[in-house]
């Protein structure tokens, strides 16, 4: 773990926005179980269409690709908190479910 100096626009209880070094934009910092809240979302969105009778196969892709990113996320943000021990802020792993 590393402290640096970041400038930050906004402390939103869960949506902070801050600029850090090297960057020209600022970024916008969620809470872990916030993301694995959107995963959950999208995962269920998947399987809805999945089983759906007549699927839009561009939207059944397209939810996919963002379940994907979405776990590929939450999967780097629990293996620094594994790397940090600290404890996941949601009851079970991504890489379980």
């Amino acid at each position: 773990m590393q402290r640096i100096e970041l400038e930050v626009y906004s402390t939103d209880h869960s949506a902070w926005v801050v600029r850090t070094p090297g960057r020209d934009f600022p970024a916008l910092v969620l809470q872990g179980n916030t993301v694995d809240s959107y995963f959950t979302l999208a995962q269920s969105l998947v399987a809805r269409l999945e089983a759906s009778p007549l699927p839009d196969p561009i939207a059944l892709d397209e939810a996919i690709e963002l379940r994907d990113l979405l776990r590929d996320r939450l999967l780097d943000y629990e293996t620094v908190l594994d790397a940090n021990a600290v404890s996941l802020p949601y009851s079970r792993s991504v890489s379980s479910r």
